[in-house]
């Protein structure tokens, strides 16, 4: 079973401390950790290929002009996802005492309430794409001619 170790390399110019804070400050490694702890499934999971896959999932719900705020709740979305899906293989395990399963199902239920929430804070951070501009088209079309009015 892979180790659930964290390679932590600094960039050109960074030093080792740095590295390290701005790795364990990354929301997208947070979240990473914790759906890598949350869950029997994960057991085999290394934390360094969890972090590549959710940065990359991350990436797929944001835009290139995404902010740090947006990243988190992408981030946050992901996690409390996985974490819904963890509680539920436990509410689903054979024998489980009908309490106990009830208790599991509110806790998956509200993780995937608090991600959908995630998603809609992302939707209204995003500004709203301006009015297309209107096209005149290559020609003019003649004019109607007006009606003629006739008195009665």
């Amino acid at each position: 079973m892979p180790a659930k170790v964290i390679s932590i390399r600094p960039q050109p110019g960074e030093s080792d401390a740095q590295a390290s804070a701005k790795a364990i400050l990354s929301p997208v490694l947070r979240a990473a950790i914790s759906a890598v702890s949350t869950s029997d499934l994960t057991a085999g999971v290394d934390v360094d290929e969890a972090v590549d896959v959710l940065a990359a999932q991350v990436a797929l719900i944001l835009d290139p002009e995404s902010t740090g705020a947006e990243s988190v709740l992408a981030a946050q979305c992901l996690t409390l996802d996985t974490v819904a899906h963890a509680i539920l293989a436990r509410a689903f395990r054979p024998g489980v005492p009908i309490g106990e399963y009830n208790k599991l199902m509110t806790l998956a239920l509200r993780a995937q309430s608090q991600s959908a929430n995630a998603v809609k804070l992302i939707i209204r951070t995003r500004p709203k794409p301006s009015e297309p501009e209107y096209l005149e088209p290559p020609y003019d079309y003649p004019p109607e001619p007006e009606p003629e009015y006739e008195p009665h």
